[in-house]
């Protein structure tokens, strides 16, 4: 809320505290004033509705100006990644939050100043009404009514008309608000450059069509969910912006990089029919299955979050680039389309994938205890074990069947080792947990490139013999699969100058897979957690 200055002295940890924390001294500077999107974003957290509650957005910017209370102080501590989060600590009792102290007192300021609104609006009609975020005082010198705006500062003496505004304006959502102001800022850099070229060129205004015509791109691609035309994903360098899709503003994902949001209705439904059920008997079966305590016939989807994390996502987008590249050096023979079971399904998603590096969506089931890290850092090669069935990678399925074996549950909302997990996912106004057991599954954006296709690798006798050579050959054609022993990396594409190696495995069905087909990535660059799923087992 305040702003924070590092504090003087070095004080020992207190109890309660990281010891990788930091101690910061909350300090207000006099001349601090937030700006309208750290009001904008701080109102909606408070539970705002920022075009019906403009006239409240005075409680918002109160709020970002006030101190912390005695004896509670900022701490900084190691978030990982690179990233540093701020929260909250008591010097007297050691309880700590994530939230500001002040956010429960300043909701219900707002709570209540928005009942007065509403009471004075019935009393007095909508005569009597200003425009939102204006106030009337006396003056006490002059004994006159002066009015005087709570978020700019502005005074007059005259009474502010309230606009007449038509229906269709105070339905304008947040999100929609958003979204214009995006349009409108790509509106006017494109008039401004177009502006340049022809300034006293002619007296035909043809920058203003070209600005115009960029305009509507942009309006008909974000209905698409993807880019404006000539901006593909193939020749543009994707990593220059995040989809045009997403919600989240600066505030929303400063502290730890990343957010999660409750996806819409169509989304949701999009991702149930992604995650049918087709084989329910295969439920609660196979080698890497963690034993549930019942049976059960099939999953249901109870929630989901989209995931925004725009240093992921870029690291996801530069990849696709690359490979893109890589994919025209390799030739024809292996630009074979790869089709997936969820490929159908996955079309009602917003954005688009790219078909030229066999760009698809895939399931990985998760355990609780490390989704907070996943949603963190990304799902992680390098931390895979070698004596995978398939090599270290990261195994993703298209079947919610296969996905569940490598699901545990989450008992309950007030699990002691997931507080910091269910703090972040299960906000006010967001996901609630049923306070019964739910399991987690990604639904990811991952590159399979020009893969490689296998049955099964050959028998050696490894694992269980330490002498036994590592299996890095195909079982059936003796085809040597792996550049290297420990199994990070796929072998080359012939013929491909410079040299690329194969993207991805696919492990089809046959004599080492008997029932579901698997996809591994060995590099996280090719993959993006972009959804997240809480399911129930039926």
């Amino acid at each position: 809320m305040a702003q924070l200055i590092p504090f003087e002295k070095k004080k020992a940890p207190h109890r309660g505290m990281s010891q990788r924390s930091v101690v910061l001294e909350d300090f207000v500077y006099n001349d601090y004033e937030p700006s309208i999107k750290e009001i904008e974003a701080y109102a909606a957290w408070l539970g705002m509705d920022l075009e019906a509650d403009k006239d409240l957005l005075w409680i918002a910017k109160e709020g970002l100006k006030a101190p912390l209370p005695a004896p509670w102080k900022p701490c900084l501590t190691d978030g990982g990644n690179g990233y540093n989060l701020i929260y909250y600590f008591n010097l007297e009792t050691g309880e700590s939050h994530w939230d500001h102290p002040c956010t429960e007192h300043h909701k219900k300021v707002y709570v209540d100043e928005k009942a007065k609104t509403q009471k004075q609006s019935l009393s007095l009609g909508k005569e009597t009404l200003l425009p939102p975020g204006w106030d009337s005082e006396v003056d006490p010198k002059s004994g006159c009514k002066y009015f005087f705006n709570r978020v700019t500062g502005e005074t007059t003496w005259d009474q502010p008309q309230v606009k007449r505004e038509p229906p269709e304006a105070e339905k304008t959502t947040f999100k929609a608000a958003k979204l214009q102001q995006m349009h409108e800022e790509c509106r006017q850099e494109e008039c401004r450059k177009a502006k340049v070229v022809q300034e006293g060129a002619d007296k035909d205004p043809l920058w203003i069509v070209k600005a115009r015509q960029k305009e509507e791109e942009c309006w008909k691609a974000e209905k698409r969910g993807g880019k404006p035309k000539g901006e593909s994903a193939a020749s543009t360098p994707a990593f220059l912006g995040v989809p045009q899709y997403w919600i989240s503003t600066d505030q929303g994902i400063l502290s730890q990089g990343w957010a999660v949001h409750k996806v819409d209705t169509e989304t949701l439904e999009t991702l149930k029919h992604m995650f049918q059920v087709m084989q329910p008997g295969e439920l609660g079966k196979g080698r890497d299955v963690h034993k549930y305590h019942r049976a059960y016939s099939d999953l249901e989807i109870h929630c989901a979050w989209r995931i925004e994390h725009p240093g992921l996502w870029g690291r996801f987008a530069s990849e696709r680039v690359m490979m893109t590249q890589q994919m025209k050096r390799a030739g024809p023979r292996y630009q074979e389309a790869v089709k997936t079971k969820l490929a159908k399904a996955a079309t009602g998603l917003p954005g688009k994938v790219n078909e030229q590096v066999n760009e698809t969506w895939l399931l990985h089931g998760s355990k609780p205890d490390v989704l907070l890290a996943i949603l963190s850092n990304g799902l992680n090669d390098r931390v895979t074990s070698g004596r995978g069935g398939f090599g270290a990678g990261i195994y993703l399925a298209e079947d919610p069947e296969k996905a569940d074996q490598y699901c545990v549950a989450d008992p309950q909302y007030a699990s002691p080792d997931l507080e910091d997990l269910h703090h972040r996912l299960y906000r006010p106004q967001g996901n609630k947990h049923p306070n019964e057991h739910l399991h987690y599954c990604f639904v990811v954006r991952t590159l399979l490139g020009a893969p490689l296709r296998t049955r099964g690798l050959e028998q050696t006798g490894w694992p269980e013999d330490k002498s036994a050579s590592v299996p890095t050959r195909d079982c059936q054609t003796g085809q040597r699969l792996f550049s290297t022993d420990d199994r990070r990396q796929l072998v080359e594409m012939p013929g491909s100058v410079p040299p690329v190696n194969h993207h991805s495995l696919i492990a089809e069905r046959g004599a080492a897979v008997k029932r579901f087909r698997e996809f591994i990535a060995f590099d996280a660059n090719q993959v993006y957690a972009e959804y997240l799923l809480a399911y129930k087992r039926v």
